[in-house]
């Protein structure tokens, strides 16, 4: 097992390590005004961006800007980031810290918005721990934030404080028509707003600009292929002769997928539901000491799909890394688990095979995992299964699996 989880170690370093060459044309401003043709670093980032990296092409070093000394850049088709301080709002609805007050609480900011509709009227948006905010500027002027809030007042009511209409429609001479009442603070409903605004100043080469592959509604969902490697122990006590045995401990392969979504209200990408299904097979065999008539071994084989259904959540440790812990209620949808009883005899030499245990379904079971998350993208998970029983009608008073296994997994998207 040691020697899975160094290899599993070197396997997801080479993977992250891949994952910094994924530069792609692109441009950056600095402070002087200056226009710099480059390569940059496509993260495709969770959080709006901190320190980007960038070479001025395939062989050269790799150096870095930030929002202090950077003023705007692109990346290939995506939405240009531009350089913005002001008071952004609040917008992260968390339970346990609504407020009654209707006012939004304001946070003062000098960071990267990308731009994502371009016209007379245009949409920024920035997002980090305390959620999603949209800005706007018209006629290429300043980029202003939307305000915004969610509050709750003392019967509990959960009421929305959409201040931003009043600011669109004081500064857009089309900005009051009934379309304004309905424009919710998300991202497909500001992108018609802003559509409108377009088309009603006959601004007729107003676009929509590509987004970013992390830019994800309010209830993300990802999905994730697994594999790695199971320890499995498999314990059993005959009645014939009364005998408690394990067979040894055998390391396979295991794989299987995920989907998993993430629920907006504790912190933005931070408590999941997920729904995964797993294979495995083993094959085990067990020998009874050899006595003068003959020698007996019981041979075990079973096959396992399993799905799981359960919560996980992630503990940030910085912008790209998280660990996290899942708990999960696993049922054995297919199985197929047969142990035969294999004698051959010391006097004439002819062997017998005898089945003792037929397989079963819809056993319920639990697990229980602990991982590193890199960026959302890559996972290392270490997971252990509850005790479970893997036969029926067998001659077996009580037979037990337990199973712990070492996983690395990958989100699609």
């Amino acid at each position: 097992m040691k020697n899975l989880i160094t290899v599993l170690f070197f396997i997801i370093i080479s993977i992250s390590a891949s994952g910094q060459r994924d530069f792609e044309p692109g441009y950056f401003i600095d402070d002087n005004d200056n226009k710099l043709e480059c390569l940059i670093q496509n993260e495709k980032w969770l959080f709006s961006p901190k320190e980007v990296f960038y070479k001025l092409n395939e062989s050269s070093e790799v150096k870095s800007f930030t929002v202090k000394n950077c003023k705007e850049f692109k990346i290939g088709d995506e939405g240009v980031f531009m350089r913005v301080s002001g008071d952004f709002p609040i917008t992260q609805s968390k339970l346990k810290k609504k407020e009654l007050s209707p006012d939004p609480e304001l946070s003062q900011k000098t960071t990267f918005v990308q731009n994502i509709v371009k016209g007379n009227a245009s949409l920024f948006w920035f997002v980090d721990n305390n959620g999603i905010v949209y800005l706007y500027s018209k006629d290429g002027g300043a980029i202003k934030p939307l305000l915004y809030k969610k509050y709750v007042l003392e019967n509990l009511i959960i009421k929305e404080n959409n201040i931003f209409r009043t600011q669109l429609v004081k500064d857009f001479e089309c900005g009051n028509q009934p379309i304004i009442q309905k424009t919710e603070y998300r991202r497909k409903s500001m992108i018609k707003y802003f559509e409108y605004l377009n088309q009603c100043s006959s601004d007729k080469s107003y676009v929509v600009l590509e987004r970013t592959a992390k830019q994800k509604a309010n209830f993300p969902v990802t999905i994730k292929v697994w594999a790695g490697m199971q320890q499995n122990n498999y314990e059993a006590e005959t009645t014939n002769p009364p005998t408690t045995f394990s067979f040894e401990d055998e390391v396979v392969a295991k794989f299987g997928g995920e989907l998993e979504a993430f629920f907006p209200y504790f912190g933005y990408k931070k408590a999941s539901v997920f729904l995964s299904t797993q294979f495995s097979k083993v094959g085990n065999t067990f020998v009874f000491p050899s006595n003068e008539a003959n020698e007996r071994a019981f041979e075990a084989d079973y096959s396992i799909i399993e799905v799981s259904f359960g919560g996980r959540y992630y503990f940030e440790l910085a912008e790209k890394s998280s660990l996290f812990i899942d708990l999960a209620l696993a049922a054995n949808i297919y199985s197929n688990s047969i142990i035969n009883e294999i004698t051959t005899s010391n006097i004439t030499g002819s062997t017998s095979t005898e089945e003792i245990g037929s397989s079963f379904d819809d056993r319920l079971g639990g697990s229980f995992g602990l991982g590193y998350s890199y960026n959302k993208r890559i996972y290392l998970r270490l997971g252990i299964l509850a005790n479970q029983n893997v036969l029926d009608n067998s001659r077996f008073i009580e037979d037990k699996l337990s199973r712990i296994n070492l996983s690395l997994g990958y989100a699609l998207w």
